[in-house]
């Protein structure tokens, strides 16, 4: 008896346990059949060493298919493991875009405090000839005065100019906002004031550059006032403690004027 054996193919994995079960019908049918009866002729040993062909091709399918179903095993495996990977490497990367985020903030904070200390660390500035360690708000404030004489806006300038003097009272601009604060009074024709404001830096500052210039504006304020013998002893003043400045060439000028 001849028995013929087809190999279906499968698209899906063969469960381990079917694979098993047919290795072990085939293997069966092959002791259970008559010995005697598999050898009466010729063609029955034919048909019994090609039986045996198939059972040995069919044993080869099934390890082959064995093999297969391990394989699809382990693959399905990985890609769960690949899965989870994924997801982890996804929390880590949202974990950095927010630690890169918190650094951005953190060095704009830092950057902020770092300019607000250079507005408040002093610097050294030269003011008419002589360095004097301001902060940033003073400077400021000292060169916006400054701009507004220069440009004509006399009583904006003086307004500046006080204010200045309120806010920083010991500040190393002091003689030259003086000396301004005094020009720009005197162009407003506030003689008293103009006059405070050069005594006040004569007195205060004797070796400041700007003393012989505020001496000539003194005595010119007390000419303005009617001061007439004020005048003439500021002027007398001046050339004898300034004698090579300018303003004492002009002071002796005006005493042979006075005279």
């Amino acid at each position: 008896m001849i028995f013929e054996s087809r190999i279906v193919k499968r698209e899906t994995l063969i469960p381990s346990w079917s694979i098993k079960a047919l290795s072990l019908s085939l293997t069966a049918l092959l002791v259970s059949a008559p010995a005697h009866a598999l050898f009466e002729d010729e063609e029955a040993r034919k048909a019994i060493i090609d039986l045996r062909e198939r059972v040995a091709t069919q044993q080869n399918t099934l390890k082959r298919l064995q093999g297969e179903a391990v394989t699809g095993a382990s693959l399905l495996e990985l890609s769960k493991q690949n899965d989870g990977l994924q997801r982890e490497v996804a929390a880590l990367r949202g974990r950095n875009e927010e630690l890169v985020r918190q650094l951005d903030l953190t060095n704009k904070r830092i950057d902020e405090l770092n300019a607000r200390l250079v507005k408040l660390e002093p610097m050294t500035v030269m003011v008419d000839g002589v360095e004097v360690e301001a902060q940033a708000g003073e400077r400021k404030a000292y060169d916006a005065a400054i701009a507004l004489l220069r440009q004509g806006n006399y009583l904006q300038s003086q307004s500046a100019l006080e204010q200045f003097m309120l806010r920083y009272p010991v500040s190393g601009y002091k003689p030259s906002v003086l000396f301004w604060l005094g020009n720009a009074q005197y162009a407003n024709r506030q003689f008293e004031q103009a006059k405070a404001s050069f005594a006040s830096l004569v007195a205060q500052f004797p070796k400041h550059m700007r003393v012989p210039e505020s001496k000539l504006a003194l005595a010119n304020c007390q000419l303005e006032l009617k001061d007439l013998k004020g005048a003439k002893l500021t002027l007398k003043e001046l050339t004898e403690t300034h004698p090579q400045s300018e303003a004492a060439k002009t002071a002796d000028q005006r005493l042979k004027a006075l005279q």
